[in-house]
């Protein structure tokens, strides 16, 4: 936006020329809000998305590894489902971490938890 006194001047030179700076300052706001949002909501689609095919995939692989049990091949089972546990809780740790490190980034004083 134009300092004031600029404003001024070109509202001498241009009668309505302030009006359009500080509508067209309206228009790019509402702008950028409406694009920024877009983003958040994409964003939260595809974390959700991302969510609900970890879980299904869990699922599948603890089935899996209880059906094995079933068929008597105890040791691959127990592997199966102990691994899927170990990625579950490996990537729970990963995320808080990043979490708080990008936390950390923008805000320097903030305490790690």
């Amino acid at each position: 936006m134009p300092p004031p006194a600029l404003v001024r001047e070109y509202e001498d030179i241009l009668p309505g020329a302030a009006q359009f700076f500080f509508n067209t300052l309206d228009r790019q706001s509402r702008h950028r809000q409406e694009l920024e949002a877009k983003v958040v909501d994409a964003n939260i689609a595809y974390e959700r998305t991302g969510l609900w095919l970890a879980f299904f995939l869990a699922v599948l692989m603890i089935c899996c590894g209880a059906f094995l049990i079933h068929e008597d091949k105890d040791p691959q089972g127990l592997g199966l489902i102990g691994a899927t546990i170990i990625a579950l809780a490996g990537s729970f740790i990963y995320g808080r971490h990043r979490s708080a490190k990008e936390l950390r980034a923008k805000d320097p004083t903030q305490a790690a938890e």
